[in-house]
Parts: C-alpha cells; sequence; structure tokens
C-alpha cells in the first residue's frame, strides 16, 4: 500500500523540541508497495564538545519515517536508526487528524532527543 496523506507538505517549517522539519520526500523501502515518507531534520549550529568517536549527537541532521507495518496494518513513526527507542505505532485515524499526529512527532523527537541527552 503505497502512502498517500494529502497536505503532508504542511509539516514543512514545524518544529519539535526546537528542530524544524526541512523537507519531505518518499522513499520506497522494498518497491513501490511499502513506501515511507521521510521528515527530514537539518543540523542545528553547536559549540559544545565533539563525540571523538564521532557518533551521532542530538545536533546532527535526522529523519523521522512513517511507514505502514506490513503484519498488523498499523503505522510506524520513527527516528531512523533510532527505531527501538522512537518508534510510535499509530492508526491511520490518528494520522489523518493533523492535531494527533504533530503530536505524535513532539513525541518521537522527544524520544531522540532524551535519547542523546542520556547517552552523549
Amino acid at each position: 500500500m503505497v502512502l498517500n496523506i494529502k497536505g503532508i507538505d504542511k509539516l514543512i517549517g514545524h518544529q519539535f523540541h526546537n528542530r524544524t522539519i526541512e523537507k519531505v520526500t518518499l522513499a520506497e523501502r522494498w518497491g513501490k508497495e511499502s513506501a515511507s515518507y521521510v521528515f527530514h531534520f537539518p543540523a542545528i549550529p553547536y559549540s559544545g564538545p565533539t563525540n571523538p568517536n564521532r557518533y551521532k549527537m542530538w545536533h546532527d541532521k535526522f529523519e523521522v519515517h512513517l511507514c505502514r507495518h506490513p503484519k498488523n496494518n498499523m503505522y510506524e513513526l520513527f527516528v531512523m536508526g533510532l527505531h527501538g527507542v522512537t518508534c510510535l505505532e499509530l492508526y491511520w485515524e490518528d494520522i489523518q487528524n493533523f492535531s494527533n499526529f504533530i503530536a505524535s512527532f513532539g513525541v518521537v523527537v522527544g524520544r531522540c532527543k532524551k535519547y542523546w541527552e542520556e547517552n552523549t
């Protein structure tokens, strides 16, 4: 099932925990039948200490993905690379309700921020 959400571009420019969505793209994971929306968050200025191993940090760019789970017909919203700690399962109705969807984004980005604060 290809995702087709009207008005998804309205999220461009929205801020969550002082991070702003720069662009929205559509990515095919395993062909056209398993597409996902990708919300791109650019890096933000940072003048603090750097990680000597150059692991990602909160100020680095990251992506939030929205995709349909193939087994249970729900949708997953998560930060790529941090699925295990940021994933939020949503019903189609949650996505269609713009206020609920915005709130869900806040939860996922908040989990990402918390992870980086506790692990860098």
